[in-house]
Formats: structure tokens, sequence, C-alpha cells
């Protein structure tokens, strides 16, 4: 029997899922039983994706149970675990592997499915989640109408979420020329070089001073890292928020006092504020040129 080997696809998707079990599990509040099925059910969704990428035959609707099974499984249980699972299971909907552009509503359910509590997951999480809401409003496939009403309040909804979150967490004061150090060094008496195991100094007050100094350091690379994360995400929001929101608001049925009032209400940038509603005023006004 031939087995076949992983494509560089399927061991990409393995390390994602599989590295934040190491480095994050401690933080999730997850249980036992849910840690060994979020693995095991990652290597059935990295599996699933591999897959579709060597079969030129795809079947979106056998997709689409699969990914049933895993959000229903999931839906109740650990919302960071399960919002991991469904980011997975959104990535060959929104890079094009099925003939169908139903594929990018699905893709949309199962991220703002993902996100109806949006608290209870890691910013990052929430942000690469957010990419995922979309809805057409040219083409074959637009919304239009009351689909169309319902759905942008909700794509709305969702982004000034994640906006907002982002607009908090970002610390006025990072300096991104900080310089941190992967080493600490233990008490200069002890003689030992810098990065020695704690269990190596026998002087109980040194071990302890030592250990908490690797707290610190270790929570001002993690505190950096967020920072330098949160810097290149506020960086991409004009494509993933902003002009999301004006190109939806930008077709009738115009509802422009109701996203007015959701800006109000979410968005304390006022700049954007202003650059999003006097686009979306422009656009009505030759919309309405045109249709003289």
């Amino acid at each position: 029997m031939s087995i076949r080997r992983p494509t560089a696809r399927f061991i990409i998707i393995m390390l994602i899922l599989l590295s934040f079990n190491v480095a994050s599990f401690g933080d999730s509040e997850a249980t036992l039983w849910e840690k060994q099925e979020y693995e095991q059910d990652c290597r059935l969704v990295a599996d699933m994706d591999d897959s579709i990428s060597q079969n030129d035959m795809r079947d979106l609707n056998v997709y689409e149970e699969f990914a049933d099974r895993i959000d229903q499984k999931w839906r109740e249980l650990n919302k960071e675990l399960y919002g991991r699972l469904m980011l997975a299971i959104c990535r060959p909907l929104t890079s094009g592997s099925f003939k169908e552009n139903r594929q990018y509503e699905l893709a949309r359910k199962y991220a703002l499915s993902a996100l109806e509590e949006p608290d209870s997951i890691p910013l990052i999480l929430e942000l690469d989640l957010l990419g995922r809401v979309t809805t057409f409003v040219i083409g074959p496939d637009a919304a239009s109408g009351k689909d169309l009403v319902e759905k942008r309040e909700e794509n709305t909804a969702v982004r000034l979420h994640a906006w907002k979150r982002l607009l908090e967490a970002i610390d006025p004061n990072w300096n991104p020329d900080e310089i941190l150090f992967s080493n600490i060094s233990p008490p200069a008496a002890t003689g030992l070089p810098s990065g020695i195991d704690p269990a190596a100094i026998q002087d109980l007050a040194m071990r302890a001073e030592y250990e908490e100094a690797i707290r610190i350091n270790n929570q001002r690379v993690q505190e950096y890292n967020e920072q330098y994360e949160y810097s290149k995400w506020l960086k991409r929001i004009p494509n993933l928020v902003e002009n999301n929101i004006i190109r939806e608001y930008s077709h009738p049925p115009f509802a422009l006092e109701e996203l007015r009032n959701m800006l109000d209400d979410q968005l304390p940038d006022q700049e954007a504020k202003a650059r999003i509603i006097e686009a979306i005023e422009k656009n009505m006004r030759e919309s309405q040129e045109r249709m003289r």
C-alpha cells in the first residue's frame, strides 16, 4: 500500500493549528477532553484541506456537511478552540478552492458563528475571523434589498467591535525600538551563565529572585509581541473594515443614519467616522446622478 506524502499546504496548516496547542492551551481554560478533541479535529480539518487541494472534483456540499459537523460539535465548547477551528474551516472557502460563489457565504456563516462572543477569544483571532466576513454587492450573487440590509448591519457590527477592541488594546507608549532579551542573567553571586535553568541555583532566595526576573521578562516580551501585531493590524484596518463598510453602505437601500448611529456608538476614531460618512455620501450622490 502506498502512503500519500503530506503536501506543504497540509504541513503549514498543521503547524499553525498545533503550534497553538503548545503555546496557548494554558490560557484557554480548555478541559483535558477539549484539548484532546481539538488536536484530533485539527488533524481532520488539515487532512480535509489537503484532500481538497489535490482533488480536481471538489464538492462544496460534501465540504459543507463536514464543516457543519465540526461547527455543531464545538459551538458550545471552548470559544477560542472553536474559533481557531472555524478559521481553518474557512481557509479553502475563501481561497477559491470551489467553483461556486456560495463558498464565500459559507465562510461568512462559519466566521460569524465563531464571532458571536468575540470578547471570549483573543483579539488577533477575532481580526483573522473578521477577514472572512464578506458580502457581495455587485455581480450575479450580490445581496440586495432586505438581504443586503440585514447582512451589512451584521457585518458592520462585528467589524466595529473588532476595530474598537483593537484601538483600546494599543498602548500609546509602546516603543517598537525597545531592546528585549531572550535570556535573563541569574544573580551575579551565582556565577552562572544567562538562560540557566533556575533549578541549577541552590540558594532558594536567589532562585526565587531569578524566577521572578524571568517571569517579568517573559511578560515584557509577550506584551511587546502583542503590540507589534496590533500595530500591523491597525495598518490593515482601512482595507479590512473601512473600505468594506463604505462599499456595502454605498448601495441601495441607503441607510446612512443607521450607519452613523453605529459609528457614534462603537467607533472612537472621529477622523475615520468622517472619512466613512463622506465617502458614502459622495457615492450616494453619484449613484443618484446616474439614475437621472
